[in-house]
């Protein structure tokens, strides 16, 4: 066995499996001190539960944003593009969680965790966390923990937009959820690759939520089953055209994002941060190349040469 190249692995994984302990162990720890778990009939509460998660995601989102080995400051310092590309990345990525919504529909797998959504989708806390706090502190997570600093290892593009988005389907638990959660996953990693932020894919990630919330709170005010797109397109044939042109033109959206940017700006400043992380000296890796003081500037007097003709 070559320890150099085990040492090396575990660099490469070592903070995308911070990002995920931090997410877990946070949950775990907030879910155990929040009163007021089951409800007096014993049924888990709806707003205990969105309490966990409204908790939970703020913690973990500022746990990552804030340690500076991650440096996600420039995630959030605009969309990465050209607002050409950032409206083909919104609008392919719109298309594509259409699309992916509808094929899973089609091919529907249990549920398990219905009823809890509808709790909690029907009380304040529950609703911030389910179709805003949520989707921000995942794709922190899931994009800025998981992707970026694998990508900063010169781990292969679709490997790492694999591997997040099968993590990201898999975290989910919900049966229900895992597939199309994955597609959502590849959708999101994609925009993230080529634009290195995270405002994108938490727009689109936000929206999605909050129209699945919708749904949930319109069905439980009706009385009537959450619909489905077959029924809201008006039947089986719709749905599926539906469902291959917003494929389509989401795939045709995100080629021509992925042809007309970059992949995840690196520049020399980037490099040399990721250096000093590797070589761990105390007081200077823990902060990024533009936060350490710049060297002061001597102010020595020069006497001015004396020449005589």
């Amino acid at each position: 066995m070559d320890l150099k190249k085990v040492a090396e692995a575990a660099k490469t994984v070592r903070m995308p499996v911070m990002a995920l302990l931090i997410y877990l162990v946070i949950q775990l720890l907030v879910s155990l001190c929040v009163p007021g778990k089951t409800t007096p009939s014993g049924e888990v509460s709806a707003q205990w539960l969105g309490t966990t998660l409204f908790i939970s995601s703020v913690l973990t989102t500022a746990a990552i944003v804030g340690w500076r080995r991650f440096d996600l400051r420039r995630a959030f310092t605009g969309v990465g593009c050209c607002w050409k590309g950032a409206l083909a990345a919104i609008c392919g990525t719109l298309l594509g969680l259409l699309a992916a919504s509808i094929f899973n529909d089609f091919l529907p797998l249990k549920n398990v965790m219905e009823e809890s959504f509808s709790g909690m989708s029907n009380c304040t806390i529950g609703l911030l966390a389910i179709a805003l706090v949520g989707p921000i502190c995942e794709e922190v997570v899931f994009r800025g923990g998981v992707m970026q600093p694998l990508l900063n290892r010169g781990v292969r593009p679709w490997v790492v937009i694999a591997v997040s988005a099968a993590i990201f389907g898999l975290v989910h638990l919900n049966p229900a959820q895992i597939r199309f959660a994955a597609i959502c996953g590849v959708i999101f990693a994609v925009v993230f690759y080529r634009t290195g932020s995270l405002v994108i894919p938490i727009v689109c990630h936000v929206a999605n939520n909050s129209f699945s919330a919708w749904q949930m709170i319109r069905a439980e005010q009706t009385g009537e089953p959450e619909a489905t797109w077959t029924g809201l397109l008006g039947g089986t044939v719709p749905a599926i055209a539906v469902m291959l042109l917003a494929a389509a033109a989401s795939a045709l959206l995100l080629r021509y994002l992925w042809r007309h940017t970059e992949p995840h700006a690196r520049d020399e400043r980037d490099a040399l941060n990721d250096l000093l992380r590797n070589l761990e000296i105390p007081g200077v890796t823990d902060r990024p190349l533009d936060e350490m003081p710049a060297p002061e500037a001597k102010n020595e007097h020069v006497e001015p040469v004396k020449t005589s003709l």
